[in-house]
Protein backbone atom coordinates (compact mmCIF):
# COMPACT_ATOMS: atom_id res chain seq x y z
CA UNK A 1 0.00 0.00 0.00
CA UNK A 2 1.30 3.67 -1.17
CA UNK A 3 2.11 5.96 2.06
CA UNK A 4 -0.40 8.82 1.98
CA UNK A 5 2.43 12.14 1.75
CA UNK A 6 0.22 15.03 0.32
CA UNK A 7 -3.12 15.79 1.16
CA UNK A 8 -5.25 18.06 -1.29
CA UNK A 9 -8.37 19.62 0.21
CA UNK A 10 -10.78 21.74 -2.23
CA UNK A 11 -13.04 23.93 -0.81
CA UNK A 12 -16.52 24.87 -1.19
CA UNK A 13 -17.14 28.07 -0.49
CA UNK A 14 -19.68 26.50 2.18
CA UNK A 15 -20.41 25.12 5.79
CA UNK A 16 -18.76 22.26 5.27
CA UNK A 17 -15.28 23.49 4.52
CA UNK A 18 -14.22 24.07 8.17
CA UNK A 19 -14.67 19.77 9.24
CA UNK A 20 -13.32 19.20 6.27
CA UNK A 21 -10.62 20.58 6.59
CA UNK A 22 -10.12 19.93 10.61
CA UNK A 23 -10.88 16.28 9.47
CA UNK A 24 -7.87 16.47 6.91
CA UNK A 25 -5.92 17.90 9.55
CA UNK A 26 -6.36 15.05 11.86
CA UNK A 27 -5.44 13.35 8.98
CA UNK A 28 -2.25 15.24 7.93
CA UNK A 29 -1.12 15.31 11.85
CA UNK A 30 -1.40 11.08 12.13
CA UNK A 31 0.27 10.46 8.61
CA UNK A 32 2.90 13.10 8.58
CA UNK A 33 1.28 14.57 5.13
CA UNK A 34 1.74 17.56 4.46
CA UNK A 35 -1.47 19.83 3.52
CA UNK A 36 -2.94 21.87 1.00
CA UNK A 37 -6.13 24.31 0.77
CA UNK A 38 -7.64 24.61 -2.72
CA UNK A 39 -10.45 27.21 -3.22
CA UNK A 40 -11.90 28.07 -6.70
CA UNK A 41 -14.37 30.92 -7.76
CA UNK A 42 -15.65 29.17 -11.08
CA UNK A 43 -19.18 31.40 -10.44
CA UNK A 44 -17.38 34.33 -11.15
CA UNK A 45 -15.45 33.22 -13.75
CA UNK A 46 -18.23 31.62 -15.80
CA UNK A 47 -19.81 35.19 -15.53
CA UNK A 48 -17.03 37.23 -16.56
CA UNK A 49 -16.39 34.98 -19.12
CA UNK A 50 -20.31 35.40 -21.03
CA UNK A 51 -19.94 39.15 -20.09
CA UNK A 52 -21.06 41.27 -23.49
CA UNK A 53 -19.35 44.41 -21.94
CA UNK A 54 -15.83 43.66 -21.25
CA UNK A 55 -14.89 47.12 -19.88
CA UNK A 56 -13.70 46.09 -16.19
CA UNK A 57 -13.58 42.66 -16.62
CA UNK A 58 -9.81 42.54 -15.89
CA UNK A 59 -10.57 44.35 -12.77
CA UNK A 60 -13.34 42.67 -11.75
CA UNK A 61 -11.44 39.34 -12.25
CA UNK A 62 -8.53 40.61 -10.13
CA UNK A 63 -11.10 41.26 -7.78
CA UNK A 64 -12.67 37.95 -7.62
CA UNK A 65 -9.25 36.14 -7.48
CA UNK A 66 -7.90 38.19 -4.62
CA UNK A 67 -10.74 36.80 -2.47
CA UNK A 68 -10.19 33.77 -3.83
CA UNK A 69 -6.68 33.99 -2.01
CA UNK A 70 -8.63 35.19 1.05
CA UNK A 71 -11.31 32.61 2.08
CA UNK A 72 -8.54 29.55 2.02
CA UNK A 73 -6.32 31.67 4.12
CA UNK A 74 -8.44 33.11 6.57
CA UNK A 75 -10.14 28.88 6.72
CA UNK A 76 -6.27 27.81 7.60
CA UNK A 77 -6.54 30.01 9.98
CA UNK A 78 -9.68 29.20 11.89
CA UNK A 79 -8.86 25.67 12.32
CA UNK A 80 -5.88 26.82 14.65
CA UNK A 81 -3.47 24.12 13.57
CA UNK A 82 0.05 25.85 13.98
CA UNK A 83 2.13 22.38 13.59
CA UNK A 84 0.12 21.54 10.69
CA UNK A 85 1.79 23.56 7.14
CA UNK A 86 -0.93 24.30 5.38
CA UNK A 87 -0.40 25.43 1.81
CA UNK A 88 -3.16 27.51 0.18
CA UNK A 89 -4.02 27.94 -2.98
CA UNK A 90 -6.99 29.73 -4.94
CA UNK A 91 -8.05 30.02 -8.60
CA UNK A 92 -10.64 31.63 -10.91
CA UNK A 93 -11.89 29.67 -13.55
CA UNK A 94 -15.10 27.64 -14.79
CA UNK A 95 -15.85 25.46 -15.15
CA UNK A 96 -14.97 24.25 -11.38
CA UNK A 97 -13.64 20.56 -12.38
CA UNK A 98 -11.78 21.53 -14.32
CA UNK A 99 -9.91 23.43 -12.20
CA UNK A 100 -10.12 20.69 -9.41
CA UNK A 101 -8.70 18.17 -12.11
CA UNK A 102 -5.67 20.71 -12.87
CA UNK A 103 -4.75 21.50 -9.19
CA UNK A 104 -4.68 17.84 -9.35
CA UNK A 105 -2.32 17.44 -12.15
CA UNK A 106 -0.20 20.58 -10.79
CA UNK A 107 0.06 18.99 -7.35
CA UNK A 108 -0.30 15.28 -7.25
CA UNK A 109 -1.24 14.69 -4.27
CA UNK A 110 -2.14 11.32 -2.88
CA UNK A 111 -5.13 11.87 -1.51
CA UNK A 112 -8.00 14.34 -2.39
CA UNK A 113 -10.61 15.44 0.02
CA UNK A 114 -13.80 17.24 -0.61
CA UNK A 115 -17.40 17.85 0.58
CA UNK A 116 -20.29 16.65 -1.38
CA UNK A 117 -22.57 19.07 -2.85
CA UNK A 118 -25.23 18.98 -0.66
CA UNK A 119 -27.79 17.05 1.48
CA UNK A 120 -30.85 14.77 -0.12
CA UNK A 121 -34.02 14.58 1.42
CA UNK A 122 -33.81 10.23 0.94
CA UNK A 123 -30.05 9.49 0.68
CA UNK A 124 -27.10 11.08 2.92
CA UNK A 125 -25.82 13.20 0.22
CA UNK A 126 -25.87 14.28 -3.04
CA UNK A 127 -23.28 13.95 -6.11
CA UNK A 128 -22.90 16.79 -8.64
CA UNK A 129 -20.68 17.11 -11.64
CA UNK A 130 -17.76 18.81 -9.05
CA UNK A 131 -17.98 15.77 -6.81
Amino acid sequence: MRKIKSILVVANRDDTDKPLLEKAVQLARRLGARLELFACDAEHAYIMRRAYDNTGIEQAWLNSFTDSCEYPETLSQAVNAPDVNILVDAACDSPHYQAVVDKVRSCNPDLVMKSTSGAHPLRRFTLDSND
